[in-house]
């Protein structure tokens, strides 16, 4: 990880800038994944559940959820790259919910989004493949900045 506390005051504000724009393009593609959820099944109340969630996470601990998502989507880029959307239908996901007081919210989610991926016209699951393809580089792009990838 980056040690910000040894560099000057020029470094530092460039570190910042950079991930001040990196999380603002993570949550612009969070936001509109959740949104595109919402039109989709606009009664849905994880959807706005999640979506009220994201937006006090983001505002108590901003990094907090890249930190939980990064090295998950570095895992499953190659899925991603190449829209592979049977993987994710076909995907339990057990190693990403975490054992908490969400853990049946996060299955009934990630569920609700394996059934709805079968009525999605193509334009509709292009459009959600660019948002994560965008959250992906935006993974990426922290994992660089922060010193936190493998020299492989």
């Amino acid at each position: 990880m980056t040690d910000v506390s040894s560099m000057n005051a020029e470094e530092f504000a460039k570190y910042d800038d950079e991930m001040q724009r990196i999380l603002k393009d993570f949550y612009a593609a969070v936001f509109t994944i959740i949104n595109m959820a919402e039109q989709i099944d606009p009664k849905n109340y994880h959807i706005m559940w999640l979506k009220q969630q994201m937006a006090i996470v983001r505002k108590v601990d901003n990094e907090f959820v890249i930190k939980r998502l990064k090295d998950k989507m570095w895992t499953y880029r190659k899925e991603i790259k190449e829209r592979n959307v049977d993987f994710f239908k076909n995907n339990q996901f057990s190693k990403f919910v975490k054992n908490d007081d969400n853990r049946a919210f996060m299955y009934s989610f990630i569920n609700m989004i394996k059934k709805k991926l079968d009525i999605l016209s193509p334009e509709e699951l292009d459009a959600i493949w660019n948002e994560t393809t965008k959250l992906l580089i935006s993974c990426i792009e922290y994992k660089r900045l922060t010193n936190d990838y493998d020299t492989e």
